[in-house]
């Protein structure tokens, strides 16, 4: 399962990144970046070994890019469900469910982007 192969070596990267990353460099902006990221690891470690850190304290995340993993195993959860009300539906119904949930999964980001006027992608760019 997702979590039997993933949340060990999971648990080591936040450990890591909590306790021992802050030591190992230095520069203009180590210390205000790094030492952020730390003490946001060593707070909000269990939102990320539960997967939710993309909904719960999302603003004080441990580990920006986590969220991808947090998504993946929420959608692994739902998709038991799609492909279960797949399987018991007509393959009409079922086809037309699955390509009405595929146009909604595009439309639903494309609509929220244009309408918050924000950019679909992320750029990072210097302070």
């Amino acid at each position: 399962m997702y979590i039997d192969r993933l949340t060990p070596s999971y648990m080591t990267v936040i450990f890591f990144h909590a306790w021992i990353l802050p030591f190992l460099g230095s520069g203009p902006f180590w210390k205000h970046e790094i030492e952020k990221e730390s003490i946001r690891c060593a707070t909000n470690w269990w939102t990320n070994l539960l997967y939710i850190n993309n909904y719960v304290k999302s603003t004080e995340m441990c580990m920006f890019q986590s969220w991808y993993l947090s998504a993946n195993f929420q959608f692994f959860i739902l998709n038991q469900f799609i492909i279960y009300a797949f399987w018991r539906m007509s393959r009409k119904i079922g086809y037309f469910f699955l390509g009405t949930l595929t146009i909604a999964s595009c439309l639903i980001p494309f609509v929220a982007a244009y309408s918050y006027n924000i950019m679909p992608v992320l750029l990072i760019l210097p302070r």
